[in-house]
Formats: C-alpha cells, sequence, structure tokens
C-alpha cells in the first residue's frame, strides 16, 4: 500500500515555528500498488507515464489521481 498526500504551501518556511502552520493538505488517499490489481501490460499510460517506466525500469508501477 502507498499513502499519496498533496499539501499546498503558502507562506514563508520561518513562520511555521510561531505555532501556526501555513499549509493546507489538499489530498489525501490510500491506495494498493503491490501486488498490482489489474494487469500492467493492459494498462493505458500518458506519455509521460511510459517515458517513466522505460528509464526506471521493472520495479515502476504508474499512478494516478481519480
Amino acid at each position: 500500500y502507498v499513502m499519496l498526500s498533496c499539501t499546498f504551501r503558502y507562506g514563508r518556511d520561518d513562520m511555521d515555528v510561531m505555532g501556526m502552520a501555513f499549509r493546507r493538505d489538499i489530498f489525501l488517499c490510500t491506495r494498493q500498488v503491490y501486488p498490482p490489481l489489474q494487469d500492467k501490460e493492459r494498462s493505458i499510460h500518458t506519455k509521460v507515464q511510459e517515458k517513466i517506466l522505460r528509464k526506471l525500469g521493472d520495479n515502476a508501477y504508474p499512478f494516478f489521481f481519480e
């Protein structure tokens, strides 16, 4: 399983020490990535995903946000 978290940060980093967090979690998701739920050969990938998969090899698994 993998947990994806997208965080929007605003303001300066040194302001976080004052007790106020200048960030907002905008997306949080947990998904099963191994073992794959679908056949890798039948998946449809974007051109960017295909390039990254070729570069990273057989141990790379593409993902997307729903």
